[in-house]
């Protein structure tokens, strides 16, 4: 069994990083009620806790489906693809924050989200697919 999971963790480390990343960034957009204040209209739909939960429970699919014994490329896929479009939606966002309401210190974040985008694409590029 631990022979298992130290060759998951060598053959998926970046899927574990990535699953962490997002994850801890659901769970901080989870318990933070004021992060998004822009677009007024949106900000109570962008700030309730299904927005957090969703982004907490991704992270934490694709930690498990690094160490899982059946790891269905599908499955990679439809995670991948969730999200590329969770850190892609948040660095849009954030981006209007850091635009529209001259909130620069966001930009660190819009950084970062578009490293870990750029991080999750290579991983969908060389994950298999078959």
């Amino acid at each position: 069994m631990l022979k298992l999971l130290k060759q998951r963790l060598k053959t998926n480390t970046l899927h574990i990083i990535i699953g962490c990343a997002i994850a801890l960034i659901g769970l901080e957009l989870w318990l933070n009620k004021g992060y998004f204040f822009w677009p007024p209209n949106a900000s109570s739909v962008l700030n309730d806790d299904v927005v957090g939960f969703f982004g907490t429970a991704l992270g934490c699919g694709i930690i498990l489906w690094s160490f899982s014994r059946d790891q269905n490329p599908k499955t990679n896929q439809i995670f991948l693809t969730l999200a590329t479009a969770f850190m892609t939606l948040l660095a849009f966002v954030e981006l209007g924050h850091a635009l529209f309401m001259h909130y620069p210190r966001i930009f660190t974040n819009v950084i970062t989200d578009v490293a870990l985008i750029a991080v999750i694409m290579y991983v969908a590029r060389h994950s298999d697919t078959k």
